[in-house]
């Protein structure tokens, strides 16, 4: 299969997703009403949990090993394109949703790169602190059953058959990068490591 990728900040990342969702809203709006009268909750409820569900979709990335890993590989592939003549602009060491890849060029580098795992990963880091603010907004049975809703989604939006979440660690700065990711804000954000 043949992809190629575009250097993206985790931020710019964040904003393009939850735009999707957004621009998505009209085609989704039966599912929304239909989730809302079956769970009886309001549906603006339901498409808030699908924009912070998208927005936080990634915080496994943050992960001190992801950005690592990434950001070896995209220091390596600018300093390869530089030296075979291409124009690469300099770029700024910020969290990271995807490097710069392209596939007829790269594919034969791509197993000396490996990536950590990161979904499974943002979905624990998330978990406790998505049921708190569920609960806050909309009720303790809601809160819980909603949170799980989301936690599954990041978690398996890689793969449907994802189950092992591995040791990760998040640098200092973190909850301050996902609560700024949330289109209505999150103050107070805790994440997990594990």
């Amino acid at each position: 299969q043949n992809y190629d990728y575009n250097y993206e900040s985790w931020a710019k990342h964040c904003r393009r997703i939850t735009g999707q969702a957004r621009a998505m809203a009209l085609s989704d709006a039966r599912g929304v009403e239909r989730l809302a009268d079956h769970y009886r909750v309001p549906k603006e409820w339901i498409e808030s949990l699908v924009e912070i569900a998208c927005a936080t979709h990634d915080t496994g990335i943050l992960t001190v090993e992801w950005q690592a890993s990434a950001w070896l590989w995209q220091e390596q592939k600018d300093a390869r394109s530089r030296e075979a003549g291409f124009t690469v602009p300099v770029r700024h060491h910020v969290p990271i949703a995807h490097t710069w890849f392209q596939s007829e060029v790269d594919r034969h580098l791509k197993r000396q790169y490996r990536f950590p795992p990161h979904a499974t990963q943002g979905a624990f880091a998330l978990c406790d602190a998505l049921a708190t603010y569920l609960i806050k907004s909309g009720g303790e049975a809601w809160g819980r059953l909603a949170a799980r809703c989301a936690v599954t989604a990041i978690a398996r939006h890689h793969g449907a058959r994802t189950r092992e979440c591995t040791i990760f660690h998040l640098p200092p700065g973190s909850m301050k990068i996902v609560a700024e990711a949330i289109p209505t804000g999150w103050t107070g954000i805790e994440l997990a490591e594990c």
